[in-house]
Parts: C-alpha cells; sequence; structure tokens
C-alpha cells in the first residue's frame, strides 16, 4: 500500500523533495539516519530518479527507486528486508567508473534468532535489459556491511567484505578474514581471499583434508602435524581432545603412507603408545591400525582403505563425529575417509 501510494503521489505531478521531508520527519516512514535521494540518474535518461528507504506502518522495511519509463512513474527496484530495518545505502554514486550510477546495499536479514547477518547487493541499471541487476555474485552474506575502498589507486573502488563471525551452532565454525571484490569489467568478482590464521583445531584438519583430497600429500602432511602439535587451538565441542587427536594421527599416517614415508613409522608407534588399551581405543585409532597393517599385508593402498571403509560401517560415530560441524563446514562419507 505504501509504496503504490508514493508511486501515485509522483505521478501526480508530487514533488519529491518534499515526499522525503515527509515521509522522514511527519510519517516516520524513512529512518533518520538513512539515505534518502531525490537527485540522481540511475537509469542514464537525464532525469533523476527517487531513492526511498521506509518502514511501512504493516511493518515492512525495504528501499525502493522510483523513476519515469514511458512517460509513467514507477518501482524501478526494490529491496525488502526480513528484519523492521531498511536495507543500509552504502554508496549511491557510480562504483566501477562506468559512468553509471550504482547503488550499494547491506539488505539485514536474521535467518534464526542468532544468526542476524547482511546480505550485500550492487546494483545498477541495464538499459539492455531495461531493469537493475546485481554486479556481485549471489550470496555475498556478512555480520556487518562490507567497505567501498580503491587499494590499488585505480579509482575503481573495491568492496570489502569482512568476515568476523567465529561461527554459530547452526553454522558451524568459521575462519574469519576478507573477501575482496574487484571489477573486471564486467562485474565484480571474488579476487582476494585473506584469511586469519584457524582458531578451531578443526578447521586445520579441514585445511588437512582437502589437501589430502586433492592429491598434494606433502601439504597434508604438513597440516596434521600442526594440528597435532599446535596447543593454541581451541575445540569447539567439549568431547574434541581425544576425537580430534585420533583423527588427525590417522589423517597423518595416512598421507605418510602414500608418500612412502619413513615416518610412518614413528606416527604409528605415537598411535600404538596412546591408545595402548584395546577396550577404550577410539574408532579413529583403530582405523589407523587397520590401515596401516592391510596395507603391510597387501602392500595395496585400495585394500586397506576397502579394510577401514568395513570399519566404518559398522560404527557410525567415525562419520557422525565428523558431521556434527554446521552449514558452513565439509560433509564426509565413507570414502573420503580413505580415499585411495
Amino acid at each position: 500500500m505504501l509504496i503504490e501510494e508514493i508511486t501515485r503521489y509522483l505521478n501526480l505531478g508530487g514533488d519529491a523533495e518534499t515526499l522525503i521531508d515527509v515521509l522522514r520527519n511527519d510519517w516516520d516512514v524513512t529512518p533518520n539516519d538513512a539515505i534518502a535521494r531525490a537527485d540522481i540518474d540511475y537509469t542514464g535518461e537525464g532525469r533523476p530518479d527517487v531513492l526511498i528507504p521506509y518502514v511501512s506502518p504493516d511493518g515492512e522495511a525495504g528501499i525502493a527507486v522510483f523513476g519515469c519509463r514511458a512517460g509513467t512513474v514507477e518501482v524501478l527496484f526494490e529491496a525488502v528486508s526480513d528484519t523492521d530495518q531498511p536495507p543500509t545505502v552504502l554508496a549511491f554514486l557510480d562504483v566501477n567508473r562506468d559512468r553509471r550510477n550504482d547503488l550499494l546495499l547491506a539488505i539485514p536479514s536474521c535467518p534464526t534468532a542468532e544468526t542476524c547477518e547482511y546480505r550485500t547487493q550492487l546494483v545498477t541499471f541495464s538499459p539492455e535489459r531495461s531493469r537493475f541487476v546485481d554486479l556481485l555474485p549471489p550470496n555475498v552474506t556478512s555480520t556487518e556491511p562490507p567497505q567501498v575502498l580503491d587499494f590499488d589507486n585505480d579509482e575503481v573502488s573495491e568492496i570489502v567484505v569482512r568476515l568476523t563471525s567465529r561461527g554459530t551452532a547452526e553454522t558451524g565454525p568459521l575462519r574469519t578474514g576478507s573477501n575482496i571484490y574487484d571489477w573486471n569489467g564486467a562485474q565484480y568478482v571474488l579476487s582476494i581471499v585473506e584469511l586469519e590464521p584457524p582458531r578451531f583445531k578443526i578447521q586445520v584438519l579441514h585445511e588437512g583434508d582437502r589437501a589430502l583430497l586433492r592429491g598434494d600429500y606433502a601439504a597434508a602432511e604438513t597440516i596434521y602435524r600442526s594440528a597435532i602439535d599446535n596447543t593454541d587451538l581451541r575445540f569447539w565441542f567439549n568431547d574434541e581432545p581425544d576425537v580430534l587427536q585420533s583423527y588427525a594421527l590417522y589423517r597423518l599416517l595416512q598421507a605418510q603412507v602414500v608418500q612412502a614415508s619413513p615416518l610412518q613409522t614413528t606416527t604409528f608407534q605415537e598411535i600404538q603408545r596412546i591408545y595402548d588399551d584395546p577396550e577404550r581405543t577410539p574408532v579413529y585409532a583403530q582405523m589407523a591400525r587397520t590401515f596401516l597393517e592391510t596395507f603391510q599385508s597387501t602392500a595395496n593402498v585400495s585394500s586397506a582403505c576397502e579394510a577401514v571403509r568395513t570399519i566404518i560401517d559398522g560404527a557410525p560415530e567415525a562419520l557422525a563425529q565428523l558431521n556434527r560441524y554446521g552449514s558452513r563446514s565439509p560433509s564426509y562419507t565413507a570414502q573420503d575417509l580413505c580415499p585411495f
């Protein structure tokens, strides 16, 4: 109803600046700290469009661009928030120096009560499509609005999305740092990922697993060793000290065996020493023993993995203990745990 009333007012020749003043100061529809403009041309047709953030009487919050098309004022673009706050305008002029004005928005969203975030859009009017299009990839989200900076002094702005959340029960542990999006002449693309060192042991193990699965066994070995030795790494779950220690040793042994490293003997002895009680041996230590003993008897890494997967089939905790880290963490299968 609010959008229709604004459109009707503008089509009757109403003054846009007066409208913004009334919406902000008389009706409390446009928040005092929200950017509203009636002097910027977004379509390139030579006349200004009207940018209005709003919180309607029924509680809907959003932002709309009103402009003229075929002699009639209509809504050219609208973004709606699922909270009681309208999207934040971070930039409203030409961000990428393509001689078209852009609109950089941080749209608040709260998928759950404990996970509020911002979805970022950089929209510009496309004459070819006769509509606004997003120049950013889909699903650019963060816990705080991004920044617009020019790192390389080329007068084309980069968009910096700070990754500040360490994670929630829903997402699992997250890496902090920055994603930097740069203009490639057609759209903004992720050009630089600057991650801070991992805080949690499981994050280091995930990194090692990625290296192992892509066949970079030397890197995987180094990463697993660091996960074992780094006492500053934190635990996401209370039971992780025993679980992740045995998992890291199992993976370290795998990486060493496929490289024919003499250190595999030392690692196996370490496993035997730490887990010397057969009644209390974690599943990953059992898998490590079976893997090495089968490999030694068959000289075939595929046969060793078949024996390990037999253990996994009878021990649901082997996968369950890895697949509990939330929606943003890797999901494991039996094949992932012994991929050879």
